[in-house]
């Protein structure tokens, strides 16, 4: 089978084997149970070795016994329940690693190498989530952005009603190159939604020469459009520091 993407038909092939089975047609008195295996399949540029999908559905909640995906390069794994309508609790772990990026750029007209590994716990329903997990980057090589290596943490809630999630993403890259060479780059984005949604950025860095630089701006979201405020912004060049406050 294909499907669209950007301009282009992704093509791919996908291979299953197993049972469903259930009763009801709302949420309030749906029962179902889905045991699948995934066999050898591709999507694109992807190639999945195999897989497995253990679930059912009852009480508004979806419990997910085991949901493992493996390709020759990654492994995305999910266990834990989900609530379906707001008040229902639920929590997840996820997880997924990839030895290489590439397969999956691909997949979004991206050119790119590295390896990623994500790990994570989600709470709440499909209304109202929030999770919190940690992102080991390495090698990392996209669109001429680059990485030797990187930690990312993030707490994030978010809702179907807001366009953006609430919550801290904090991060810290050595050798990261994007036009300008940097030796260490620390970072923490605030986003919040009160009194309006906006992203609170605050950056610190230390280039090859052990200079400072450093950056604080809000990137706000009005009626009118995005509004973009550096309210410090400091940088150490070789005849001296450059400010503006």
């Amino acid at each position: 089978g294909s499907a669209p993407s950007g301009n282009s038909a992704m093509k791919g092939k996908l291979n299953l084997q197993g049972t469903l089975n259930g009763a009801g047609f709302t949420l309030a008195n749906m029962n179902a149970r889905a045991d699948v295996r995934v066999l050898p399949s591709s999507l694109g540029t992807v190639s999945v070795t195999d897989g497995r999908f253990e679930a059912s559905l009852r009480d508004r909640r979806l419990a997910i016994a085991q949901a493992l995906l493996r390709t020759t390069e990654s492994t995305l794994a999910v266990s834990g329940e989900l609530g379906l309508e707001r008040g229902t609790p639920g929590k997840l772990t996820y997880r997924f690693q990839s030895a290489d990026v590439a397969p999956w750029l691909l997949l979004v007209e991206q050119k790119g190498t590295g390896s990623i590994n994500v790990a994570g716990q989600a709470r709440g329903n499909l209304a109202d989530i929030e999770t919190q997990g940690a992102v080991r980057l390495a090698n990392l090589n996209v669109a001429g952005v680059a990485a030797k290596s990187g930690d990312i943490s993030y707490t994030l809630r978010g809702a179907a009603d807001r366009t953006l999630p609430e919550g801290v993403v904090t991060l810290r890259l050595a050798d990261f190159d994007a036009g300008l060479v940097l030796r260490r780059l620390d970072g923490r984005a605030t986003l919040a939604r009160m009194p309006a949604q906006s992203i609170d950025f605050d950056f610190t860095a230390e280039d090859r020469a052990d200079r400072k630089h450093a950056l604080k701006a809000l990137l706000s979201f009005p009626p009118d459009g995005p509004v973009l405020r550096v309210n410090q912004l400091s940088a150490t060049a070789p005849d001296g520091a450059w400010r503006l406050a």
